[in-house]
């Protein structure tokens, strides 16, 4: 039984629906309510309220008969192609077997090469005399292993007091059931070689082979009592995955790699005394066999050398993999690597087993060992360590190089290590670094070959403080045996080739220096230009008798380059692609274009089926709003090199500069988006997005930045701009996107010169020129603000400027705002029937507290940060007052001229504003760091966090990749607000926003890639915030998605993906993520003009 109401309560509760309203909203009240008309009234308000439930529940019975359908649909797509797929892999598995058939009839077995003996123990090659005879190595370093006498070997620590803990009870087969036995260091007798050959080659060399050949017997016999019990093979292989993915885990910085030392030791030390596994005799794995210092220690656990061998078999592939490109990688892996076999309890007898490490480095890298050969024969690169891949070739030279360097170097990290204040001892000492040197330089230049130089070069390069830390002014003199005279011999004219070649590589990166510097500085020959801020070499210089004379440093000369020599000279080898012609685009399957599942509240819906989601009908994309994707040249198109492309200076940046984009990646490749453009457009085409925003290469168009014009890359954009109109989609085009061709930057310095204004204006004629007809949007300089900031460029890699690094942004924001001025005026002059404009960067910035120096300090990050370049364009033609105050101090003052040419010069604000931030004031005060020019956050004097007072984060956070995202499209509607009324213009654009979904990189199913609820999210709650914008009067007149696909996200390389749509860097293939739709969607609710998909005809 219903409870009883009042009647006051009663009238309440009807008053408050539609219902009640009707039935009590007349003046008779209750006098009246029997009334016909009453009561007709009420019949129709039921009537019309039961219609509008029926309709209701009709649309909501069809809306889920559509998904219904859309997910059946999609399902269908997802069977066929994974039908598909299997077929197509079975077609290539029977490929591949036939092939596999094929090459084991057609490859010749290589004949086997004759040994070297080892010779008896001798002391290395002679390092040369140092040439001030009182000098004396520091007291703590060993002394050189040739003359002088070499230091006494240390003694082995006496065992500590405490006892280890005690090994689980061995099985009862003794040693001998294993298929490895002790082999003696006593092989047979080859052939003898040359005696200048033998003389040079290292002792223990061929037991080292055979300790390799014991380690990969062993290896067998692991697997064969893994075949015996599941549960140790299960356990066995956990136990591999967790060593190898611990070195992959090692970074650089001290005490950063505590975690994955700790594991390895663990799971070594739980194999060791914990897993219960065959005994096996050490001596197998060891060059000598120690005396025993205690009974019944004559085996160890099977499966503790094996992972012993793991651990070794893992670092040697992290110095190929890594180190051969990225040098700093090997030392964090030297480190764990030598701690590892120093500690006591890894130990056999009191001695490490790190010949299990050496006998792979061995194989690995002959050369370092002493071994020579002829890199023209089959025996001679056998002997030199080179591979062959899947196909029975030799490996390229490039891959090799590669290899041998990161061999090079990883040596150099391990024998190059100081325990002299350890308390263990260490494993292998410096004295075999001094005797690879040694076995290498004293090879005869007509033996020579570029093996060893690129070895050479590896074990040197990033050591010499090392090196002559160890041995003092000796090494100082091997050293210029190594660097000098060495390659010098080579450098005969009598010897020529790739191995003079390589060793000019060894010795020009180091004849500008000392040696034994700090720092190793390549140069080039720059011919100085007018306006040029390159710091040049003093004309003359004084001698001893106190005279001048012609200083031969400041010697020039004028030289013709090719695009080639000068991808050459400040690049070196790039990556291509296998696809490299333009491919035609083919349709998008249908099955790719089923839209995903909803958010958990449903996606931008219609009418009222959702009421407390309901579409907002005072919102609305007013016609005329422009809306698409994003990309920029360097991060999208690759071909390098193809087609003329000259370098720019991320070439440089990501070819030399090592660790300046995480994992080393590049762009010589990325996307493939310079072949596979058509096939880009029709896809998002097919989703209708109606702008497609591109840059071009300033070094495509002008390979030098100047001078010649290459008519290929036009005609490549001409087709890209055609193939866009052709799918119905109007292209957008930024002239500049960070791609600064490297020539400029060499020349005079780049944007830190005035004299870029005219090379880019140029490169701004002739690209209006050619498109101005067909593009009706232009920005002349993505971001100012953030590649102005990348200055000062890394040292060394480019001329070096005389501006000091912290004014160097500075001027180079000066020159962009003249340059941009000059190419709208250029635009507007040449009749170009469109917008121009620059995209500015930024977010809103939120006082952290109500405090007047937090105020203080928000203007001051406003006038540093997008008023730098917005006052001047949209305001006054000047900077604002806070930063000016600085800026004038430095002569970068505008004249009257400037200002009128520069104000006025932006015909829509376009803003990439991802995130917001809080921003407050320095601990000492804004005034009091204003004052102080040492205050690190001069001369901007603000602060910032994501941090808001109370301790939340101001929205969700991003990949931990970019630090800076975080999700705050609540504050989008005041940004916005804030920049109509800051800075006045024709409308407001947001040029680019975007989301890093948080570990995306990490996913390795596809399917958990394209649902990306973070970015569908961040999409959706972005466009709601520019709908309210516009409902509230801002005059937003366009938005722009980054990006069109998973592309290289600059320092942050291929870990972050922005992309909405993803690629398989392999096979290039690109798939949509959940976010697109999401994307699209909220134009197909609320803008007024319709969206229409165009599909491949």
């Amino acid at each position: 039984m219903s409870p009883q109401l009042p009647n006051d309560d009663l009238s309440s509760l009807l008053s408050r629906s539609h219902l009640g309203s009707s039935i009590y909203g007349n003046k008779g009240g209750f006098e009246s309510r029997n009334s016909e008309d009453i009561h007709n009234d009420a019949l129709a308000a039921a009537q019309a309220e039961h219609e509008r439930v029926r309709q209701g529940a009709i649309r909501a019975y069809e809306l889920n008969e559509l998904r219904i359908s859309q997910f059946r649909l999609h399902q269908q797509a997802l069977q066929e192609e994974e039908r598909v797929r299997i077929e197509m892999q079975k077609a290539l598995d029977a490929i591949k077997i036939r092939e596999a058939e094929n090459k084991a009839k057609q490859i010749p077995k290589v004949p086997p090469r004759v040994k070297t003996p080892p010779p008896p123990p001798s002391p290395p090659c002679k390092p040369p005399q140092a040439t001030t005879s009182n000098s004396q190595p520091p007291a703590h370093a060993p002394t050189p292993p040739a003359v002088p006498k070499p230091q006494q070997s240390q003694t082995v620590p006496q065992a500590p007091s405490s006892q280890p803990p005690t090994r689980p009870p061995l099985p009862a087969q003794p040693p001998a059931t294993l298929p490895v036995q002790p082999v003696q260091p006593v092989p047979p007798t080859p052939p003898t070689p040359p005696k200048d050959q033998a003389s040079q080659i290292l002792p223990n060399v061929d037991r080292y082979v055979a300790i390799h050949k014991s380690l990969k017997n062993l290896r067998v016999f692991i697997a064969a009592e893994g075949k015996k019990d599941s549960i140790f093979k299960k356990k066995t292989g956990e136990m591999r995955r967790i060593i190898k993915q611990s070195i992959g885990q090692l970074i650089e910085g001290k005490g950063k790699n505590t975690q994955p030392r700790e594991t390895i030791w663990r799971t070594l030390r739980e194999a060791l005394n914990t897993i219960p596994s065959p005994p096996v005799d050490p001596s197998i794995v060891m060059v000598t066999k120690p005396d025993s210092l205690r009974p019944n220690d004559e085996s160890l656990p099977a499966l503790y050398i094996y992972l012993l061998n793991i651990f070794s078999k893992a670092v040697v592939s992290q110095f190929v993999n890594e180190a051969g490109v990225s040098p700093k990688t090997a030392d964090p892996v030297g480190v764990i690597a030598t701690s590892t076999f120093a500690q006591l309890d890894f130990m056999w007898r009191g001695k490490p087993l790190i010949d299990i490490l050496i006998a792979k480095m061995r194989v690995a890298c002959p050369v370092l060992f002493g071994i020579r050969g002829s890199e023209k024969t089959e025996e001679g690169r056998t002997r030199l360590g080179w591979k062959r891949d899947e196909s029975g070739e030799w490996s390229s030279e490039q891959i090799h190089t590669n290899r041998m360097a990161g061999l090079g170097t990883g040596y150099a990290a391990l024998s190059l290590r100081n325990y002299s204040k350890a308390r263990v001892q260490n494993p292998w000492k410096p004295v075999h670094y001094w005797q690879a040197i040694a076995s290498i330089t004293s090879t005869p230049s007509d033996e020579a070959s570029p093996t060893q130089y690129t070895v050479l070069k590896a074990l040197i390069e990033h050591h010499e403080e090392k090196f002559i830390s160890f041995y003092g002014h000796a090494a100082r003199a091997a050293l210029q045996v190594a660097l000098v005279d060495f390659p010098g011999r080579a450098l005969h004219p009598d010897v020529t080739g790739r191995v003079g070649l390589s060793a000019r590589a060894v010795s020009s990166d180091h004849m500008w220096t000392e040696i034994g510097i700090k720092e190793y500085t390549p140069r080039a020959e720059i011919i100085n230009s007018t306006g040029s801020v390159i710091a040049p070499e003093n004309a003359t210089t004084t001698i001893q008798n106190g005279s001048t004379v012609a200083n031969p440093s400041a010697f020039a000369t004028a030289i013709d380059i090719t695009v080639e020599q000068l991808w050459d000279l400040w690049v070196g080898p790039i990556q291509t692609a296998t696809i490299n012609t333009t491919v035609q685009a083919t349709p998008v399957p249908t099955g790719e274009l089923v839209p995903p599942p909803p958010l958990y509240y449903s996606s931008f819906p219609r009418g009222a089926q959702i009421p407390l989601v309901a579409k907002n009908e005072s919102w609305k994309f007013p016609s005329g709003f422009w809306w698409g994707v994003a990309s920029a040249a360097y991060q999208v198109e690759g071909a390098a090199k193809d087609e003329g492309r000259g370098p720019s200076i991320w070439d440089v940046l990501t070819h030399r500069v090592t660790g300046y984009t995480i994992s080393n990646d590049t762009g010589d490749v990325g996307d493939n988006h310079y072949y596979l453009y058509k096939q880009d457009i029709a896809r998002i085409a097919a989703l209708g997005v109606p702008y497609y925003s591109f840059s071009i290469s300033w070094s495509r168009v002008f390979p030098f930045g100047r001078g010649p014009v290459n008519e290929l890359a036009l005609q490549h954009y001409d087709d890209m701009i055609d193939t866009c109109l052709q799918y119905g989609i109007q292209p957008i085009v930024t002239l500049y996107h960070w791609d600064l061709p490297v020539f400029l930057q060499n020349s005079y310095g780049g944007w830190l010169s005035e004299e870029i204004v005219g090379d880019f204006v140029e490169y701004a004629r002739v690209v209006f020129g050619r498109y101005g007809n067909r593009v009706s949007k232009w920005f002349t300089v993505n971001e100012p603000i953030v590649f102005c900031q990348t200055y000062p460029q890394p040292k060394n890699y480019f001329s070096a400027a005389t501006i000091p690094d912290k004014e160097q942004q500075f001027f180079c924001g000066h020159h962009v705002l003249l340059a941009h001025a000059s190419a709208y005026h250029l635009g507007k002059s040449m009749g170009l029937n469109g917008t121009i404009s620059f995209k500015n960067n930024g977010g809103f910035k939120i006082p952290l507290t109500n405090s007047s120096d937090d105020a203080v300090a928000v203007q001051r990050a406003w006038d540093y940060n997008e008023g730098w370049f917005a006052n001047p364009i949209f305001v006054d033609g000047d900077y604002p007052q806070n930063l000016k105050d600085y800026v004038s101090t430095l002569g970068l003052e505008f004249t009257d001229d400037q200002k009128s040419l520069i104000k006025g010069t932006g015909d829509i604000f376009a803003h990439d504003a991802y995130t917001s931030s809080f921003y407050f004031a320095p601990d000492s005060g804004v005034e009091d760091c204003v004052s102080d020019t040492t205050n690190p956050l001069y001369p901007g004097c603000f602060n910032t966090s994501n941090i808001n007072p109370n301790g939340w984060n101001i929205g969700a956070a991003a990949d931990p990749y970019s630090p800076w995202l975080h999700s705050a499209t609540d504050w989008v509607p005041a940004f916005l607000h804030y920049i109509q009324d800051t800075w006045p213009s024709g409308g407001i654009s947001v040029s680019e926003f975007g989301w890093a979904e948080p570990y995306e990189s990490l996913k390795n199913l596809k399917q958990d890639i394209l649902y990306d609820p973070g970015r569908m999210t961040y999409y959706h709650d972005y466009m709601e915030a520019i709908l309210i914008a516009i409902s509230e009067g801002v005059n937003v007149v366009g938005c722009l998605a980054w990006s069109i696909m998973d592309n290289l996200e600059w320092t942050d390389g291929y870990n972050v993906k922005f992309g909405m749509q993803y690629v398989d860097f392999t096979s290039y293939e690109r798939s949509f993520k959940a976010s697109f739709f999401e994307y699209v969607n909220a134009f197909k609710v609320y803008a007024e003009d319709p969206v229409v998909p165009v599909y491949v005809s």
